[in-house]
């Protein structure tokens, strides 16, 4: 059966000299009468070609996977959560995408700006662009039940990093943990309810490692984090605090996977990045 052929640049400069796309170029030839394989093939820079023949669209998948050695990796850490690799979707209960809200958390605009000043006895904490501010609970119109819990933070939109196609990336911005009576604008979405600052910390520590933001990368589009973007993280155990050497462990990564996340994704330290890092909003680059 005849091929397709999908070419993808990681760098838009080698196809737009001067322009800055990051995430890089893809094109397609294609007959719209053939439904066979597709020769996908990488470019970056001065690194490897990257060429492998497999579908466009895989079982499970509903978007086009735009690396190849991410396919790989992928199909292990759905195998090792749901006991199958046929099929790249995790079950819905098993999503890590459950526990993330949509835009506007607690129905706050970007540009709501909390009170400033003592914080009176109603006043819930307002995390938002820029820095904190306070909020009388009456104002908050969803998300009610997010309120008193322990909860994490992330940008809806990743701040960029400077060079536009150099790697490695960081993928998403700085996500931190918030306690109970806080809330947040449009700037962030949250994550939870998680039972302790324990559990939190636990879950901080899965999202600052290199493994689940690849698979962020892997459906990340656009300078906005969404919450489908985490679709493909499993929820795992909140028990201790995760870190690089245990997910390769616990997926069997080989060596060679595990470099290529390494020269894709940045590594992340939550206190450093946090403190470096300044508040996001929605027209930050990717």
């Amino acid at each position: 059966m005849a091929e397709g052929f999908c070419q993808h640049g990681l760098s838009a400069a080698d196809v737009f000299p001067g322009i800055g796309l990051k995430g890089g170029v893809c094109y397609f030839l294609w007959n719209r009468e053939e439904r066979g394989p597709c020769r996908v093939s990488t470019h970056f820079k001065d690194w490897p070609d990257s060429i492998s023949t497999r579908p466009l669209l895989e079982n499970g998948a509903d978007i086009f996977i735009r690396f190849n050695e991410g396919l790989s990796i992928l199909r292990k850490v759905i195998a090792h959560e749901t006991g199958q690799d046929e099929n790249l979707s995790l079950p819905e209960d098993r999503r890590f995408e459950n526990l993330v809200s949509s835009r506007k958390p607690f129905g706050l605009e970007t540009k709501f700006k909390g009170k400033t000043g003592q914080q009176a006895k109603d006043d819930v904490t307002v995390y938002q662009n820029g820095g904190i501010g306070y909020a009388s609970r009456d104002m908050l119109s969803s998300g009610r039940d997010l309120i008193d819990v322990w909860k994490i933070f992330v940008g809806y939109a990743a701040p960029g990093t400077g060079n536009r196609d150099s790697y490695p990336h960081r993928i998403i911005s700085t996500p931190f943990v918030a306690g109970p009576g806080t809330v947040s604008s449009e700037t962030y979405l949250c994550i939870g309810p998680f039972s302790s600052k324990d559990e939190a910390e636990s879950a901080l520590s899965y999202l600052s490692c290199r493994l689940p933001r690849l698979l962020v990368l892997l459906r990340k589009s656009s300078q906005h984090v969404t919450r489908k973007v985490y679709s493909f993280l499993p929820s795992i155990p909140w028990s201790h605090r995760w870190t690089d050497s245990d997910l390769y462990e616990r997926y069997g990564l080989t060596s060679e996977e595990i470099a290529f996340i390494e020269k894709i994704v940045r590594p992340m330290d939550v206190l450093d990045d946090l403190l470096d890092e300044t508040f996001v909003d929605e027209d930050a680059d990717a």
